[in-house]
């Protein structure tokens, strides 16, 4: 376990190091010698993204400087994938501009999202999880995570739960779960919505709808329809004067009564019907 600890410590301390020579040879002009420190800190995985985009950054400036555009692009193009909403300097110069605006450009062709959502339509009376999947098309590896966000109005606060990410390969990516559900027994609607998470925290845009609606009623009776025990519950009316009958039906979206002398909606349930006898005039 030292060990470990102690290779991690060195890896961190390397890195902050290449972090560290790749600003002094910027601020020393010196464009030849700082390539291989500033790629050096833009790989760090474990570093935070502002710096990493800072050493692209740093990095696509020295090949520019060195007269090579070429290789100045892609770097600015991983610098918008970890953050979209990076900028250049306000004095940065017109050369680096060029390659930035070129970067940018093919990020927005090639950065697009697209997810295709598939959900099961969920039966009110069950408490069974709504389980989703979503596919989605990622080129450039822009997500790093995503969730469901669930919310029940009013100062409810939104519940959430994170998706499984699972690589497909060639820039496919399968995200599932389940939508997250409040522990109560009364009926319920929740609202949902997948959300995705870009490097830098902030939400990645897809253009097809991921979310939905998603309504359970009051807590589902047990096998057999009777919540405790294999009989459910059931009454009887007896009325005076002349014969009624009264059904109780138990079904998982409540209790029917039906009348002889009213209308009736028939439910698949367990029923019993109790007849009384009244006095005749």
């Amino acid at each position: 376990m030292i060990a470990v600890v102690c290779a991690a410590a060195l890896h961190l301390a390397s890195a902050d190091a290449a972090l560290e020579r790749c600003r002094k040879l910027d601020r020393e002009f010196d464009s030849k010698n700082m390539p291989k420190p500033c790629q050096a800190a833009a790989d760090n995985a474990s570093a935070p993204v502002a710096e990493r985009v800072e050493a692209l950054r740093l990095l696509a400036f020295a090949h520019v400087l060195n007269g090579e555009e070429a290789l100045a692009e892609p770097a600015f193009l991983r610098m918008l994938v970890l953050s979209p909403a990076a900028v250049l300097p306000a004095d940065a110069g017109p050369q680096f501009r060029k390659a930035f605006t070129a970067a940018r450009a093919r990020f927005d062709v090639e950065g697009v999202v697209t997810a295709t959502l598939t959900a099961p339509v969920a039966d009110p009376a069950s408490r069974a999880p709504l389980a989703i999947q979503v596919d989605v098309v990622d080129k450039l590896g822009r997500i790093v995570a995503g969730r469901v966000r669930a919310t029940m109005g009013g100062a409810s606060p939104p519940l959430e739960e994170r998706l499984v990410k699972s690589e497909l390969g060639g820039g496919q990516v399968r995200f599932s779960g389940a939508v997250p559900e409040p522990e109560v027994a009364e009926a319920y609607t929740l609202s949902w919505e997948v959300v995705f998470e870009g490097w830098d925290g902030a939400p990645v845009p897809v253009p097809s709808a991921l979310s939905g609606t998603l309504a359970r009623d009051g807590a589902a009776l047990g096998p057999g329809g009777g919540g405790e025990g294999d009989e459910p519950p059931w009454g009887a009316i007896i009325g005076g004067g002349a014969v009624s009958v009264a059904v109780v039906a138990a079904a998982g979206s409540g209790i029917a009564w039906c009348f002889l002398a009213g209308p009736c909606r028939p439910q698949s349930a367990w029923v019993r019907v109790q007849v009384s006898q009244g006095a005749l005039p």
